[in-house]
Order: structure tokens, then sequence, then C-alpha cells
């Protein structure tokens, strides 16, 4: 920069001197020019006035003309145009000079002037002349050095000013070089203490440097404010990854983990605590189908997945994909590992689902199908025996029907095609006329059944909820012991409906709890076949309760019973 600014220092003192002497040539070459002209005229003026008074011109101008020199000349014309008199060549020897431009100005207007070029002498000559009042014509001519030559004759004094000024600058160049930079190198020590996050020195420098200053201290807050962001998204990465319910691991091409997540140490059971940072995947796992897929990652540079059971009868899928950089070369593997043990179980639970329907649809045909048969081939004599086949029919093509009115109307809810709309519902009204449609399989049994609490309003499908009550109910009037009873509770807490039906029926084991809601699931499928279940009505219970944003939850002790309870939201959201 010193060099630079030395350097600049002297070129433009170079520059302004040279171009300071050109201007000033160019000035006085005006000047003089304008001098030579006005001389002339004024002598031009002079000598016209001492013609007209001379009695013998020619002698008064030889004399003139000796006394003005050789670089100025005079010429006399008479009125046509012919020379009478030149100061520089024989008047005779010259031609007419009546179509001259000066003269031709000077007859017209008393006097006219001129300027000519001459080629052999590379100069300008100026001509003026005068009309007399004997109408002859007094012309003077005088030859104009050229700014060439004016300019070259002062070239000694411009190759002297431009060494002095050259030299002059040289010394200033580095004396201001070095002032001003003073203070800028200054301010360069200064800066490492500036750059510091969090700190601000004060910088003492020139007042034109405080915006270059004051662009450094920008820089900083954007510099830092660059890194707090980057520091933020890495937390927010981290934070995301750390608490993603999916495993997250990546590695390098020699296998080495880079980073790993919580979630992937967890469903990989490894020991918590343990950075695993920097360290081989078979410190992680020694799953050979992943070491497998690995490999074959890195040698086909695609991705693959694939799914792995754990002892406690979970699963895991696995996604293996290639870590590739700009080039499209790999650079790394990235492995995700979704835990699927709900799908595999929802998966189950559809197969399970599909074997039940078989088979429930399957017995009552089979018993109607073997009965019909027999009428037909007349293996059944008696009207009893007919009577009784005929009973037995319409009994299992009964079932069949409510089977199949079970399944439809548990996908119409799951589908949410049900066409009932939501309208305000008294949640007692509904349960009183649960009550009445049950009334007689409940005395048939002895079942005493009593309602408590206080009426509750909230928004629902009036169909729906009854359906539920009423599955509910059934369900503790079919599963009681003969003179049992069966209590519902109605009760509202903040913005919630509240409806519990406890029974002194058989119970249910621990073990079935989980999957009492199932379709087609029953406790015992025996005692199911008697009372005549579908074994979905809990399964619609469930849905209804989950179309109206609620949740139902069971308590039971075999033996003693079971108290299911019932939450709904009372605007129906």
């Amino acid at each position: 920069m010193k060099r630079r600014i030395f350097s600049v220092f002297a070129l433009l003192t170079a520059l302004v001197t040279i171009a300071t002497t050109l201007s000033v040539c160019v000035l006085y070459y005006g000047f003089y020019r304008e001098t030579v002209k006005s001389g002339l005229q004024d002598e031009c003026y002079a000598l016209a006035r001492s013609v007209e008074e001379s009695q013998d011109v020619p002698e008064l101008l030889r004399q003139v003309g000796y006394a003005l020199g050789r670089n100025t000349r005079m010429t006399l014309v008479g009125t046509d145009g012919a020379v009478l008199f030149d100061s520089g060549l024989a008047a005779s020897t010259l031609p007419n000079h009546g179509d001259r431009e000066e003269f031709m100005q000077a007859r017209e207007q008393g006097f006219g002037e001129a300027t000519r070029h001459s080629d052999t002498l590379n100069a300008d000559t100026y001509y003026y002349a005068v009309a007399l009042e004997n109408g002859n014509l007094l012309r003077l001519s005088r030859t104009m050095n050229s700014i060439l030559d004016v300019f070259f004759g002062t070239v000694p004094l411009i190759l002297l000013v431009l060494v002095l000024s050259l030299a002059l600058s040289l010394l200033l160049a580095s004396l201001l070089t070095k002032m001003i930079l003073r203070p800028v190198n200054e301010a360069a020590r200064q800066l490492e203490g500036m750059l510091t996050p969090g700190e601000y020195t004060e910088i003492k420098t020139y007042r034109e440097l405080e915006p270059f200053i004051g662009k450094i201290r920008a820089l900083q807050r954007q510099l830092e404010e660059y890194v707090r962001k980057l520091k933020a998204q890495k937390d927010t990465v981290g934070t995301i990854t750390r608490n993603m319910r999916e495993g997250l691991i990546l590695m390098d091409r020699e296998k080495n983990i880079l980073a790993i997540n919580r979630s992937a140490q967890e469903m990989l059971e490894t020991p918590g605590g343990m950075d695993y940072t920097g360290q081989n995947i078979l410190h992680l796992t020694r799953s050979l189908q992943l070491q497998e897929a690995l490999q074959k990652v890195l040698s086909e540079n695609r991705g693959l997945s694939f799914d792995e059971e754990d002892i406690l009868g979970g699963c895991h899928r696995f996604f293996v994909s290639p870590a590739q950089d700009e080039r499209g070369q790999l650079d790394g593997i990235m492995v995700f590992i979704v835990d699927i043990t709900s799908e595999k179980r929802a998966e189950q639970v559809r197969r399970d689902f599909a074997a039940n329907v078989s088979h429930e649809l399957k017995t009552p045909l089979t018993s109607i199908n073997g009965f019909a048969e027999m009428i037909e081939t007349g293996m059944l004599q008696s009207s009893d025996d007919i009577r009784a086949s005929c009973a037995r029919i319409h009994r299992e093509g009964s079932r069949l029907i409510r089977l199949i009115d079970d399944i439809i109307r548990l996908s119409e809810i799951e589908s949410g095609s049900a066409e009932e709309q939501v309208a305000p519902c008294s949640l007692r009204e509904i349960v009183d006329e649960a009550i009445a449609s049950t009334e007689s399989p409940a005395r048939e049994k002895g079942i005493k059944i009593s309602v408590s609490g206080e009426d509750v309003m909230l928004y629902g499908r009036r169909p729906m909820l009854y359906e539920l009550v009423y599955n509910l109910l059934d369900n503790a009037i079919k599963y009681n012991v003969p003179k049992g009873s069966v209590t519902l509770s109605l009760s509202q807490k903040e913005e919630r409906a509240l409806l519990q039906v406890s029974d002194t029926g058989i119970g249910v084991p621990p073990e079935h709890l989980e999957r009492i809601f199932e379709r087609f699931y029953r406790v015992d499928k025996s005692r199911s076949k008697q009372t005549g279940g579908t074994g979905l009505g809990l399964s619609i219970v469930k849905h209804i309760v989950e179309y109206h944003h609620g949740t139902i939850t069971l308590t039971s002790k075999e033996g003693e019973g079971t108290t299911f309870t019932v939450v709904l939201p009372k605007n129906g959201k």
C-alpha cells in the first residue's frame, strides 16, 4: 500500500506538471497570435496615414521596410489590383492581387484580414489591408510561428520544471505516505481487539476512514449474527434429532459414526450415556443384516431397506442410503430407523379380522346350509323336527344379519360416512332410552340397573351416542352374573361429559385388557356364542368415542366386575 500511494503521488505530480505546461503553451500561443495581429493592425494604420501625407510614397515605403525588417512585408496595390510596391519582391514580377481575400474586404469595408498557411515554411502568415483615400490599398503581412515552434522553444524550461517537480514530488510523496499511513497502521494494530466478539475498541483515525471502520464494525456484527444463526441452526437440528422418534445414524465411508441420536441407541438397545461418535458401527451393533446392507450400499452406491425384529417382539425398519457429494460420489452413509411394531401389529389385526370375519360368517352359513339340506333331502319327516330346524335356520340367519349389520355399521363409523347430524343431545335421555331397550334381557337375568348423577348436554350424533350407551349396557348385562347389578353414572367436568358403566359380572382377565376393543375379540368365545354376540360391540363403541374426539378406558377385576369410563367433549370437538 505504501509503494502504491508513493507511486500515485509521483505520477499525479508528473501528469499535473505536463498538463499545466501544455495548457500554458496553448494559452501563450493564443496570446502571441493576438499580439501579432493587434500590433500589425496598428502599424498598418500608422503607415497608411504616413503614405497619404507623403509626397514620395515609394521612398517612404522603402525606408519603412528597412526599419520593420524582413519579418514584415509591405504591399501597395492600385485600384485595379496591380501591385505598385512590394518590400519583398519586385512589383513587376508579382501577379494581380485584386482577388486576394484581404483586398476584397478592404475595398468593401475599408479594411480586411486573412491568415494563410505556408506548407513550405510550415508557418501561418497574417495579412491586414486598409483602403487609402486615393483608392489604393496598403497591406502589411507578418509570419507567425506555429504552436509547435512555440512548444519546442520552451522544451528546456519544461524539462527543467519536470525534473524539479519529480524530485519534489518524490520527497513529498514519501513524507505524505508516512503521514497518511501512520493512523492507518495504528488502526490496523487495534483491529485485533476490535474483532474479538462482544468487544468494541474505539479507534482514532481519519474522519474519511470512519465509514471503513464502521463497515468493519457492521461486518463484525453480521459475522456474530451469522455465527449465532449457525449455532441456533445447529442447536435446532440437534434438538430435532435428539427428540426424533425415529433413529438417525450418520457414518463416513469407513463406517465410523459421525452422529447418532438417542432414539437410534434406544432402538438398538445400546447402553445409555455412551458417546459413539468416531467409533465404528460394530461398537454400536453387531446386526448381521445391517452390516450386509452397509456393505451393499458402499459397493453399489444406492439405498435399500430391510426389517429386523428384536428379542422383545418389536420390529424396526432400516433405511440405509448413500450420502453423496455434489459430483454424485459416495461421501458417507445415512441410516434411518423406524419403529414399525404398531404397523406390524395392525397388519396382524387386519389378518385376524379377515380370518374372524370368514369364521363368523361360515359358522351360521354352515348351520343354515346343513338344516336346509336335511329338510330338502327328507331326512326330517316329523313336523316338529322340521319346525325346530326352521327355527334354527331363522336364528342363525338373524345372527348372520346382525353380524353383517355390525360390520357395515363399523365401516360407516370408520369412514365417516354416517349421515347423522350433529345436534344438542341429552345424555340422560339417551341413557333412559338404552335402559328401556335392554329392560327385557335384564329382567330375565334379574339384573338391577340404576342411574346416578346429573343430566349433561353435549353436541354429537344422537344415534351414535345411543349405540354407544346401548352396547356398553348390553355388554354389562350379557356378561353379568344372575341377579347382578349395572350402575350408570353421569357427570361433567369443565367442558367434558363423563359416563361410567359398571357391572358386577365376570370381569376381564389382565392379559385380555389390551385387546378387548379389537374386532371379533372375545375373552370367552363359548360364552359369546351362548349370548349371541358378534364380537364387534366394543369395537363399535371405541370408534364412536374416537369419532366424537373422546376417550374410553376400562378397569376390571376377574370375578368382580368391569367399569367402562367414557369422556366426551361437550362441544363435539
